[in-house]
């Protein structure tokens, strides 16, 4: 089997793509590439499609190469964060439900390293007002605990990466930060980004005094308010 991976963020790496390259070769012993779309000539050389947005902006690419693919009579799997907010733009435009939320079948892959990689899943958060609406009119909620659930999911057995990816590394169990900032010293990256971690709302003197021991190439705070910014501990 022949599997083909498109990754509509091009000028980003997908993580998703990586573990599903993984997945695809270890489960099912197929031959995994990539391609910035899908290749007209030649198409008996693949039987299979998937396509990744990591951003929204990604979709209307996504939804174009599903439907090449489709007419081509290919095996088609559309998904990513990105579409997310748009699941029912790219179902009626291709026939395709999305994978929008973390695919179980290679979610968690503790034997491999990536460029970034997730400690924890999920975030408890209540009452954050900054996201997509539930419904027309209603007032928008983070989609984080959407696409992740809103209880932590926590992986202990994880590959450090220079980039981590978590949503709320500060309101995490305390034992748990202290395992993530342990094993990435250990791993001893120049330069650790900690993406869009901490919440102003869950963060303390102690949780900088923790992160500190890090190379943090920023702090990045994922402001739920504008209340909060006077909070923050920069």
């Amino acid at each position: 089997m022949n599997v083909l991976l498109i990754n509509t963020s091009r000028d980003e790496y997908n993580l998703g793509l990586a573990k599903a390259a993984n997945y695809w070769r270890e489960t099912h012993g197929a031959s995994v590439s990539y391609a910035d779309s899908v290749p007209t000539l030649f198409p008996e050389t693949f039987d299979v499609v998937w396509i990744s947005a990591i951003f929204s902006w990604d979709v209307p690419a996504l939804i174009t190469h599903a439907k090449t693919a489709l007419a081509l009579d290919k095996e088609v799997a559309v998904g990513g964060p990105g579409t997310f907010g748009v699941q029912n733009k790219i179902e009626l435009a291709t026939g395709l439900k999305p994978q929008s939320t973390p695919d179980p079948r290679f979610e968690h892959q503790p034997r491999h390293s990536f460029l970034q990689t997730f400690w924890s899943r999920g975030c408890p958060a209540k009452n954050c007002t900054l996201g997509f609406p539930r419904r027309p009119g209603e007032q928008p909620i983070c989609s984080v605990p959407a696409i992740e659930g809103w209880r932590y999911t926590l992986y202990t057995d994880v590959q450090p990466a220079p980039v981590i990816m978590d949503n709320n590394l500060s309101a995490l169990p305390r034992e748990h930060q202290e395992l993530i900032v342990r094993k990435t010293l250990e791993a001893d990256y120049p330069i650790v980004d900690a993406n869009s971690g901490f919440e102003p709302r869950s963060f303390r003197p102690e949780t900088a005094a923790r992160w500190k021991r890090l190379p943090l190439k920023a702090w990045r705070f994922a402001y739920d308010e504008r209340a909060e910014l006077p909070q923050s501990y920069a």
